[in-house]
């Protein structure tokens, strides 16, 4: 009998209606955006056409993807450095022409192994026209060994010439000055959205160059701080979104946007 009281106390406990007030720059609204799709949790590989159309079909108003610059300036959806950690196919992107890892398909995530790495040009015609859907394009540089000036000229006019072919709402994730800021003196009207280490270094740094906002791991930012943006036009997205306390306390938080990990979870803490 105890045993029973106490299953229909816990059972009663998760049924309770998720409180919150969300006060942000959307309308009182969060943007619920997948992580490269269906995000980590998935069996279906990040940043490919399946998750992408996945996470849209599932009711997500968009999705962040990873993207990197092949050699020869195609834009490829894919997040490490090299090939090999995910793919069968091996090498740096930006090292390589499009053609010579075109048929590279990502690994170890499913029994057909049939999900292969796409160029984000190819995912956003899969999705048709729709002013509707949001992309956070988080661009992978790994320039450090590079010669930088000529690499970000070709993956800034790359950007362009990409956002320039769609009609959605885009925006630009880095954590490099330099490549937002060429980006910037190109197309000042971008959504300009920096990736800091901490948020009192990242709030400095959209100050100063007048970005649109942050997009920041939600465990690296505070309720407060978030208000501190708002309260001073600046959008905050956040990330590393992976559980469902996490789901919670980001709520709470009122963020304009999520990049959800756990997006299920996430529509029914907010419906």
């Amino acid at each position: 009998m105890r045993f029973f009281v106490s299953f229909i106390l816990l059972f009663l406990s998760s049924c309770e209606k998720f409180s919150y007030e969300i006060q942000n720059l959307n309308n009182g609204e969060i943007q619920v955006l997948g992580h490269g799709g269906m995000g980590i949790h998935s069996i279906l590989p990040m940043n490919s056409l399946a998750s992408v159309s996945c996470c849209i079909d599932n009711g997500a108003q968009g999705t962040e993807i990873d993207v990197q610059l092949s050699k020869d300036g195609y834009l490829v959806a894919y997040h490490d450095k090299d090939l090999s950690d995910n793919t069968t196919g091996s090498g740096v992107v930006r090292n390589q022409n499009w053609s010579d890892f075109n048929d590279s398909r990502y690994k170890d995530l499913s029994i057909t192994n049939n999900y292969p790495i796409r160029l984000v040009s190819e995912i956003m015609e899969s999705i048709g026209l729709s002013e509707n859907v949001a992309f956070s394009l988080d661009c992978k540089l790994y320039s450090s060994e590079l010669d930088t000036v000529n690499y970000y000229d070709a993956f800034t006019d790359a950007i362009i010439s990409l956002i320039n072919l769609h009609e959605f709402d885009f925006y630009i994730e880095s954590d490099d000055l330099d490549f937002l800021n060429l980006l910037q003196s190109k197309k000042p009207e971008y959504k300009l959205l920096y990736l800091p280490s901490t948020f009192s270094e990242g709030y400095d740094i959209i100050q100063s160059n007048s970005y649109f906002g942050l997009s920041i791991a939600t465990n690296k930012v505070t309720k407060q701080e978030v208000q501190l943006a708002h309260d001073n036009g600046y959008w905050i997205s956040l990330w590393n979104v992976h559980t469902k306390n996490r789901n919670r306390e980001a709520i709470l938080k009122s963020p304009d946007c999520i990049q959800a990990d756990k997006l299920n979870h996430l529509f029914n803490l907010l419906d």
